[in-house]
C-alpha cells in the first residue's frame, strides 16, 4: 500500500514540474523539433561530389590540352591530321584551359567544403558563377566558328578516308550506315551541329546550376555563418 502511494506522489509530481515547465515557457517562441536540431550534413554530400566532380575535369581537360598541344607535333610525326585540326588549334586551347582550371578550383572548394571551411563555400559558389558565365562564353564561341568546325570535321574525315583504298571506304561507309549513321557531308554536320551546342552547353550547366539553387538558399548561409563563428571560437 506504501508503495502504491509513494508512486502516485511521484506521478504527481512530475505532472506538476510539466505543468509548471509549460507555464514558463516562452509561448512566442517558435517550436524546435529534435530533427530540426540535428546538425545538417549537406557539406558533407556537395563536398563528396563538388571534389569528385572537379577531380575528373581536372584530369579530362588535363589531358585534352595534352593532345591540343601536342597535336601539330603528332600530324608531323605520323603525316597526317592528329587531334585538334589546325584552324582550331586556339580556339581549343581556350576552350581546354579554362575549364581545367576551374576543375582544379572546384576539387578544392569541395575539399574545404568537406571540412566546414567558409573559404570551401565560397569557391564552390565562385565556380558554378564562373562555369556559367563561360558556359555563355562558349555557346556564342559556338556560334561564331559554326561553319569553320563544321568544315574542318568534314575535311578531316576526308583526310582519314583518302589514306583508304576505294573498297576499304566503302566496306567503313557501309558499316556506318549498319549503325545508323551516314557519311558526313557540310551540309549534314551544319545542320545537326546546333542540336549538339545544345547538349553540350547545357550538359556544362546543369551541374553548376543545381550548386547555385541548392547553395544559396538562406539555411545554407546561416550553416555557413555559424562555421564561421565556431572557427573564431576555437581561435
Amino acid at each position: 500500500m506504501d508503495s502504491s502511494l509513494a508512486k502516485l506522489r511521484q506521478i504527481a509530481s512530475d505532472a506538476n514540474m510539466t505543468e509548471t515547465n509549460v507555464q514558463n515557457a516562452d509561448p512566442t517562441a517558435p517550436y524546435v523539433s529534435d530533427a530540426e536540431n540535428e546538425p545538417r550534413r549537406w557539406h558533407v554530400v556537395f563536398g563528396i561530389l563538388c571534389a569528385a566532380y572537379g577531380g575528373i575535369g581536372l584530369c579530362f581537360y588535363g589531358l585534352a590540352l595534352l593532345i591540343v598541344i601536342l597535336g601539330p607535333w603528332l600530324s608531323k610525326l605520323a603525316g597526317r591530321t592528329i587531334g585538334t585540326p589546325p584552324s582550331l588549334f586556339w580556339i581549343n586551347i581556350l576552350q581546354t584551359t579554362v575549364p581545367m582550371i576551374l576543375g582544379g578550383m572546384l576539387l578544392y572548394g569541395g575539399i574545404e567544403l568537406l571540412r566546414r571551411r567558409p573559404r570551401g563555400y565560397r569557391l564552390v559558389i565562385g565556380w558554378a558563377a564562373a562555369r556559367l558565365v563561360f558556359a555563355v562564353i562558349q555557346l556564342a564561341i559556338s556560334v561564331v566558328t559554326i561553319d569553320l568546325v563544321v568544315t574542318a570535321q568534314v575535311d578531316q574525315y576526308e583526310a582519314q578516308m583518302a589514306q583508304l583504298s576505294a573498297g576499304d571506304r566503302e566496306k567503313a561507309e557501309t558499316s556506318m550506315r549498319a549503325f545508323g549513321m551516314e557519311p558526313p557531308t557540310v551540309e549534314s554536320v551544319r545542320k545537326s551541329a546546333p542540336k549538339w551546342i545544345g547538349i553540350m552547353i547545357g550538359a556544362v550547366a546543369l551541374w553548376p546550376l543545381v550548386l547555385g539553387i541548392a547553395l544559396t538558399g538562406k539555411r545554407s548561409r546561416n550553416d555557413v555563418a555559424g562555421w564561421s563563428t565556431e572557427r573564431r571560437e576555437v581561435g
